[in-house]
Order: C-alpha cells, then sequence, then structure tokens
C-alpha cells in the first residue's frame, strides 16, 4: 500500500472522527448490578442492550446523532441506585434510561428520576409497585408478579396436585412480592400452608431447611433471587428434602444452575421470558451475542436487547415528532409511554397508560437433566387489563 492511500485512510478516518465529534450527542443510560453477587445477570443484559445500541448507531448518525451508551452500576441496591440515578441526571446527554433489573432497586430510581422527566424502561423489575404508583416516567416490558403470582399457584394445584406448601422468600422488594403473591392464592386453591418464612440469611440456610425438613411440604414456593435460590435448593437436596421446588424468573439465569449444579435438576419457575431457541427470530442475535461474548444468551439477554429496542424506538419517535431536533427528556419521556414497538424478539411490545406490556405472557420453565430449562406451559398474563 502506497504513502497516498494510507494517507487517504488517515484523512477519512479523522474526517469521520471530527463528523461524529461534531453531531449532537444522545446517549442512552443502562442500569443494572455490574458488581456484587447479580453481576453476572446484569452484564448480560448490559452486553444484549449494548449489542442493540451498537446495530443503531448508523442509523442514528444519519438523523444527524451521535447515539452513545452509559452503564451506570447500581449493585443490586437501592441506596447505590440512588447515587446512580442522581448521577445520571447530571448527564445532559442522557435522554432515557433502560434499567433497572431490581424491582427494588427499579422503584427508589424510578422516584429520583420521575422529577427529571428521565424516561425508564425496566427489563425484568417485576413488582406491582414498580407502576402502580402513577409515575409517568417507569414502563416494563415484562408481565408483573401479580400475574406470575397466580401462574405458579395454578401450577402447583393443578398441574403439580399438591395438597401442601412451604413458601420462603429472600426478604428482597422483588422476592417478599411474589411470596405475598402466591400465599393467599395456595389458600384459597385449599392447599394445606405448612409455613411461611422471610429471611435475610443469604448463604445458610440450615434453620430453614431444618423446617422444612419437618414440614413434610409437597411443594417449597421460592421466591427471590438467583444467588439466594442457589443455595438454597443445593441445602434443601442435600438435606434429603425431594419436594418440588417451584420459583420465579430470577431463577432463569446461567448463574442459578452453575451455583445449584445438579440441585437445579427439576426446578420449576415462572418466567417473564422464554429460553431464546423458543422465539423463531432470536437466532441471529443468540448467535452474534455467542460470538461477542463467549457465552450463551438466556432470557435475560433476550430481554435487554428488546428493553433496549423499545429505549431507541421512543428516541426515534421523539425526534420525528421534534422536527428531526435533538428531543427534551419530557419529549422522550411521553413517546416512550406511547411507543409501538412490533416485531421485536418477545413480540410486539406497547404500554397501557401505567406503563405495564399490554400482551405480556408468563411461562412456567423446567430445568432438565442435562441443565437446560424448556417451557412446559405458557399462560397469558393480564397487564391489558389493568
Amino acid at each position: 500500500m502506497n504513502v497516498k492511500v494510507l494517507l487517504s485512510i488517515a484523512l477519512l478516518t479523522t474526517f469521520s472522527s471530527a463528523v461524529a465529534q461534531e453531531l449532537p450527542i444522545i446517549t442512552v443510560g443502562l442500569m443494572a448490578p455490574l458488581s456484587g453477587s447479580l453481576a453476572g445477570l446484569g452484564a448480560e443484559v448490559r452486553n444484549a442492550a449494548s449489542l442493540t445500541l451498537v446495530q443503531a448507531r448508523l442509523e442514528f448518525r444519519k438523523l444527524g446523532f451521535d447515539l452513545r451508551l452509559k452503564s451506570y452500576d447500581d449493585q443490586a441496591s437501592d441506596v447505590e441506585g440512588r447515587k446512580k440515578a442522581q448521577a445520571a441526571i447530571e448527564d445532559p446527554f442522557t435522554l432515557i434510561m433502560v434499567g433497572a433489573i431490581n424491582s427494588g432497586v427499579t422503584i427508589p430510581v424510578s422516584d429520583v428520576l420521575a422529577p427529571a422527566h428521565l424516561g425508564m424502561v425496566s427489563p425484568a423489575s417485576t413488582n406491582p409497585k414498580v407502576t402502580d404508583r402513577g409515575l409517568k416516567n417507569i414502563n416494563r416490558i415484562v408481565a408483573r408478579d401479580d400475574d406470575q403470582g397466580p401462574a405458579g399457584a395454578n401450577f402447583i394445584t393443578d398441574t403439580l396436585g399438591a395438597k401442601s406448601v412451604f413458601v420462603v422468600d429472600d426478604g428482597t422488594t422483588y422476592g417478599k412480592g411474589l411470596s405475598e403473591q402466591v400465599l393467599p392464592l395456595v389458600k384459597t386453591r385449599g392447599l394445606s400452608v405448612k409455613g411461611a418464612v422471610s429471611t435475610v440469611e443469604r448463604k445458610n440456610f440450615k434453620s430453614v431447611v431444618d423446617a422444612v425438613i419437618v414440614a413434610k411440604p409437597d411443594v417449597v414456593y421460592f421466591g427471590g433471587e438467583n444467588d439466594t435460590g442457589a443455595p438454597f435448593i443445593k441445602q434443601l437436596r442435600e438435606a434429603g428434602v425431594n419436594a418440588q421446588f417451584v420459583g420465579a424468573d430470577a431463577l432463569d439465569a446461567a448463574d442459578f444452575k452453575k451455583q445449584a449444579g445438579d440441585a437445579a435438576k427439576g426446578v420449576y419457575f415462572t418466567a417473564t421470558v422464554a429460553p431464546p431457541a423458543s422465539y423463531s427470530g432470536a437466532k441471529t442475535f443468540s448467535d452474534t451475542f455467542k460470538r461477542r461474548y463467549s457465552s450463551e444468551v438466556t432470557g435475560f439477554g433476550i430481554l435487554g436487547y428488546d428493553a433496549m429496542q423499545v429505549a431507541l424506538k421512543a428516541l426515534k419517535d421523539a425526534i420525528e415528532l421534534n422536527d428531526g431536533k435533538r428531543p427534551s427528556r419530557i419529549q422522550v419521556e411521553s413517546a416512550l409511554r406511547k411507543v409501538r414497538a412490533p416485531g421485536l424478539l418477545t413480540g410486539d411490545i406497547r404500554f397501557n397508560s401505567a406503563g405495564d406490556r399490554i400482551d405480556s405472557t408468563i411461562f412456567i420453565l423446567k430445568i432438565g437433566d442435562d441443565l437446560v430449562s424448556r417451557v412446559a406451559s405458557v399462560v397469558k398474563a393480564g397487564a391489558e387489563k389493568k
């Protein structure tokens, strides 16, 4: 390659960089636990969302904007989440937020961001309080716990044919929200509740396991995160407890299977997303994710991808409504609530007046002996009625 060609390439690269620097910046925030016990889950959501954004950068450049991603590590902590939310407000380029993941973080973060009209689209927060507070800035692409709870309770009674249940939650906003939904429902269905325990324990569950051993329930229902569910089910099985184990969508994580090992076999859980292989349009994304990050994508990656797609669609709608100019946060917030995003990996996404997804779905998944999760049942959720 001669000197003239090298010089031309250098000038073109310099020119392209200068153009990118001159374009108005639009930043999408991404809030997730990127350190701590749930870092694996947060990293998957961030990586999936990042792939989506990178693919959209050229389209936004044609619209006249330099699209960027800024990650905020909430450490699955409400305190840290509030700090990072304030940092997002102080960044004038951040117009929308993908996240948070945990309901216990999403709720306080949305409170902080609401006065600044910084719109949020959560990939995974399921507690009813996320959208029941009447805030205009918070939306979610998954079904609620008051859809997930009945699905779990009905599965325990109708499919598993259980006569008794022991309910355990990990004391988080997410876990307690699930147990509070399931307990009255199983009682209504005539099941004997052998025990109900809320624990802040994270590693040693001996006292809870001992209580389950004495109670001898047909089913143990667990509401909680994967980092507590894994040691709990492992210790139950090591103690000889063979009761069916039913959990919720937080168990839909590679870390749960990795940490629980063989104890994860046979576990059922309600999920707000099916395994990637269940979606006809997800193969290309799954293959791209594996090449880029050297790991298999799970349902949470699918949700991260779709949440970012929704955020980008809201940005484009707001730009169009603002005659092609950089929109304000309040314009993006309004566009997000009204967004229509058809044909995404999990289907068409739009929100009701509260920010809940219309036509959401609950899946009952079972972890097989090969540690692969498969769909056991599908239940239509009722967000469109709320």
